[in-house]
């Protein structure tokens, strides 16, 4: 790989190249044998006369091997080596300096040696950094081949490997006599300070110790000489030998890692004293075999009686303490630990949670919880914090239980980082504080919805807040109100502020809790009713004097008391009135409160106005009544019902029975239980007796209704024989009329003519009437079922029908929306047909009829509207024309029977409406008829 150049035009001046440069130790140096065979090589290859290795600072160019030259420098404003940066990746190459005006005038050009050939190639070090370069220089013109340009490339590299491997021995060499003189100084350190070192020969097994070493377990150095490992093996405790050698085993030969175990060796006086051992190797052979360690001995005495002491603490604790480490790897694990901690996590008392068994503490933590622990041990880790975490553990059960734990960093590097830990079982806190919470949110929304605000007014800073529910109550913006007694005084209502700053005033003078009840008038005129509790002088965290106000809306409990008030007088003023009796019964205590008027209508020799119920039901109640009166009232009670109803007998003061008619409202607890009955007693004795009268009138009514039925049926019966026994002899004038008219025609004189005339007519009307009145005895009888009848439909049916008739009148007929309704459609057919036909019927000439059919639905009936423009009604005879034979005009100026209408009202009865006629606004009569929702 070619290596860029840095660029820049001063690069020559760069501090961080001349730094680099500085690293090589190569300016201004003797000449060396491989430098200047690379040098001697390069002039042989390109055939060129001189050839030079150089090294350039921000002033001059060194030569550090020259072939063919005898100059050792050359000032950097007379180098060729400028043009290199142009191309820093080829072989720069001026084939005829002469004639290239860059070149032209240099003085190597211009004078001796007379150049006029160059080819030169930066040497450029792997970090970018311009070093020098190799240059070719010759008398003649001439150009380089390819292979000669890479032949350069080449040569240049492997001088830039020669400068990395000068400054590799460069480092070694100083490294080398940096460690010697570090060595002698460290051993003068240690016996100056008095640490307690120890080197061990892993192959000879020969270990030196210091001065300090020995005086640790108080002894001369030479009372321990000659020393060797064994030495240390026999002053190492014998129960800790074993693990103590284990791990000086696994760490310096095994493993190649750092050394640090825990043991007590015996001291000079026979005593045995807790160390730490640290080391490291510190050489090994070709093969990578260790062959010396170093190491120190730490007094931890005190510690390990610490901990103990610690120990034996925290076993009589409430809280679990733990030594808790976290590797680099990944891995975690338990140092030490107190038996309460399997207690915390419900983990079987003699379970061990070294090892992998870490994990079983951490399975316990609650998933929802878990992420906040770690991110809480993470956090202490990154910033080497204290960290603090309450979380909930399950237990076997499926239960939850809360921990809290506190830890703090013991120890940390970039391999692992050891934690103290307490945990303590927080539950029965937390349940609190949840509990605490929700009854806080309760009381919040309690005061929103009991409309209770407050105030705290700091007397010593004089300072005034207010809770959010005072600005509710005032209908103030909380952002852009300041709280003031001035504020809230100018609020009251100016009939108030005179009594409310006399009692206020009182009440803190006095300093004594009152209650003030007052107006707030809004800015938009409305006005509330607060109650305000003055508070009295108390003191804060902060020693500062102040007092607390509680402020309520009770708007709708004094309009409800103004109105209880007005409505307790109206029923004062009705119960006297009135002859009921009242009464409120606590079924807790079985205790009967009546009104005045009980004693006045009902025997008793009670002495007060409270008596128990059984007393009441025994003393006062018929005894007929007696058992279905406590039955009935039982179920009431015991079914969860609301209400009581039930007539009994009582014994007045005149000695006879009334009849009573009992209502009362059952009250009940959350649970249903109930807790109060309060009724009215209703005398009905009159009642009763009216009752038995009306029964008996009743009784005497169904006999006349049944014979009224026979009746009826016997008239019908009569009108349909005598229509159709009616017709037949006027069916047979009119034949023998009309054929006397045909056979003796001619013999008939007009005056003849005219009789047979008005006697066929006469007949005929007489038909009309009797099918009328067929009809008319029809109405209500009908078989028919109720359907859905589409009254849109049966409109155009009955305009189709008179057809002929519209058309010649060129009558016009609106219909709005209709609906569908359920009834007998053969019926409203007729209702429809009749009112419409007189519409049409009773016009004045010369106007064209104008007819408008509408529908309104008035919730429990269709109001039906038929509308023309004719001759109208007058309003005095509007009820008239529904009258059976009822005519207001002669046959001579209008047709009919007189009948029509009077079938219409009787089908509109029968159909649960009725019929009336109402004056059109300008001109005609507007029929309406209502028909009953099926």
């Amino acid at each position: 790989m070619v290596a860029k150049m840095r660029h820049g035009n001063e690069f020559f001046e760069n501090k961080n190249r001349l730094g680099e440069l500085i690293k090589y130790r190569i300016l201004n140096t003797p000449p060396e044998k491989k430098f200047d065979d690379l040098a001697k090589l390069m002039a042989m290859t390109c055939d060129v006369p001189i050839a030079l290795v150089s090294f350039m600072d921000d002033k001059n160019q060194y030569f550090k091997s020259r072939y063919g030259i005898d100059f050792t420098e050359n000032p950097i404003e007379n180098s060729f080596c400028n043009h290199i940066l142009k191309t820093p990746n080829k072989v720069t190459e001026i084939s005829n300096l002469r004639k290239d005006n860059s070149v032209s005038q240099n003085p190597f050009v211009v004078n001796n040696p007379k150049l006029s050939f160059y080819a030169g190639y930066p040497l450029i070090n792997a970090d970018g950094y311009l070093l020098g370069s190799i240059c070719l220089y010759g008398f003649q013109v001439k150009k380089l081949t390819d292979t000669q340009k890479d032949a350069l490339k080449i040569i240049a590299q492997q001088i830039i490997e020669l400068l990395e491997l000068r400054k590799s021995q460069l480092f070694i060499d100083e490294a080398k006599n940096k460690r010697l003189l570090d060595n002698v100084n460290l051993k003068k350190g240690i016996d100056a300070i008095g640490l307690a070192t120890w080197e061990w020969n892993i192959t000879t097994n020969v270990c030196q110790f210091s001065n300090g070493w020995a005086e640790l377990l108080g002894y001369k150095l030479s009372e321990l000489e000659p020393t060797s490992f064994q030495t240390w093996v026999d002053l190492v405790h014998p129960d800790d030998i074993s693990i103590a050698s284990e791990n000086y085993y696994n760490a310096l030969i095994k493993h190649d890692n750092i050394l640090d175990v825990e043991f007590r060796m015996r001291k000079k006086d026979g005593k045995y004293l807790w160390i730490q051992s640290k080391g490291k190797t510190i050489k090994k052979d070709t093969n990578g075999k260790p062959i010396i360690a170093f190491g120190i001995h730490i007094d931890i005495n005190d510690k390990k009686l610490a901990e103990k002491q610690l120990k034996r603490i925290n076993e009589n604790i409430p809280a679990a303490v733990f030594r808790y480490v976290a590797y680099s790897n990944g891995t975690s694990e338990l140092l030490y630990y107190t038996k309460k901690l399997n207690q915390l996590y419900d983990l079987p008392e003699d379970l061990s949670l070294d090892g992998d068994n870490i994990k079983l503490v951490w399975n316990k933590i609650h998933p929802d919880d878990l992420t906040k622990v770690q991110a809480a041990v993470e956090k202490s880790k990154k910033e080497l914090s204290e960290y603090k975490a309450d979380y909930r553990i399950i237990n076997d059960n499926g239960k939850t239980k809360w921990l809290s734990a506190s830890g703090s960093i013991f120890f940390s590097n970039d391999e692992e980082t050891v934690w103290d830990t307490a945990v303590f079982d927080v539950t029965e806190e937390k349940l609190a504080s949840i509990k605490l919470e929700e009854i806080n949110n309760q009381l919040k929304k309690a005061q929103k919805i009991g409309k209770l605000g407050y105030w705290k007014h700091n007397l010593d800073q004089d300072s005034l807040t207010w809770s959010t529910e005072i600005y509710n109550l005032l209908e103030l913006d909380e952002n852009k109100t300041t709280p003031s007694f001035e504020l809230f005084y100018n609020m009251l209502h100016p009939e108030d502020k005179q009594q409310f700053y006399e009692e206020s005033t009182k009440a803190q003078v006095e300093n004594k809790v009152a209650l003030i009840e007052h107006r707030i008038l809004l800015p938009d005129g409305r006005i509330k009713w607060f109650e305000l509790t003055t508070g009295i002088e108390d003191f804060n965290l902060k020693n500062e004097k102040i007092r607390e106000w509680v402020v309520q809306d009770i708007t709708e409990q004094k309009l409800l008391s103004i109105s209880v008030e007005e409505s307790n007088n109206r029923f004062r003023l009705a119960t006297q009135a009135t002859a009921d009796i009242i009464w409120d019964w606590d079924i807790k205590e079985n205790r009967i409160l009546f009104g005045e008027n009980f004693s006045k209508f009902i025997k008793n020799d009670f002495e007060d106005d409270q008596i128990k119920s059984d007393y009441f039901i025994r003393k006062c109640i018929h005894a007929n009544d007696r058992s279905r009166v406590r039955k009935s009232l039982m179920n009431a009670l015991n079914n969860e019902e609301d209400y009581w109803k039930c007539k009994y007998r009582v014994k007045s003061n005149e000695g006879d029975y009334l009849y009573i008619q009992d209502n009362a409202l059952i009250i009940r607890d959350k649970k249903g239980k109930a807790l109060r009955m309060v009724g009215v007693m209703n005398e009905i004795t009159e009642q009763k007796e009216q009752t038995k009268k009306l029964r008996q009138l009743n009784k005497i009514l169904k006999i006349k209704s049944l014979d009224l039925i026979r009746s009826n049926d016997d008239l019908e019966q009569f009108a349909y024989v005598a229509s159709h026994d009616l017709q037949e002899p006027l069916r047979m004038i009119t034949s023998f009329l009309t054929l006397l008219e045909k056979r003796y025609e001619d013999k008939l004189d007009d005056k003849a003519k005219t009789y047979i005339h008005f006697a066929v007519d006469g007949a005929k009307r007489m038909r009309t009437i009797i099918l009328d009145l067929l009809d008319y005895s029809r109405v209500g009888k009908t078989e028919s079922k109720l359907t859905n009848v589409d009254v849109n439909e049966l409109v155009n049916d009955v305009i189709n029908f008179n057809h002929r008739t519209i058309s010649k009148l060129n009558a016009t007929i609106k219909v709005e929306e209709l609906p569908i309704i359920n009834s007998y459609n053969s019926e409203l057919t007729h209702v429809f047909s009749n009112i419409m036909g007189n519409a049409l019927k009773y016009q004045v000439p010369n106007i064209k009829p104008e007819i408008i059919i509408s529908c309104s639905d008035i919730k429990t009936h269709w109001e039906f509207s038929i509308e023309d423009n004719g001759i109208g009604i007058d309003e005095k005879y509007t009820d008239q024309v529904f009258v059976i034979f009822k005519r207001l005009h002669s046959k001579e100026e209008y047709s009919g029977t007189g009948i029509g209408l009077a079938i219409s009202k009787k089908i509109i009865n029968t159909l649960g409406g009725k019929i009336w006629i109402e004056k059109a606004k300008k001109q005609g009569s507007i029929f309406k008829f209502t028909i009953k929702k099926q």
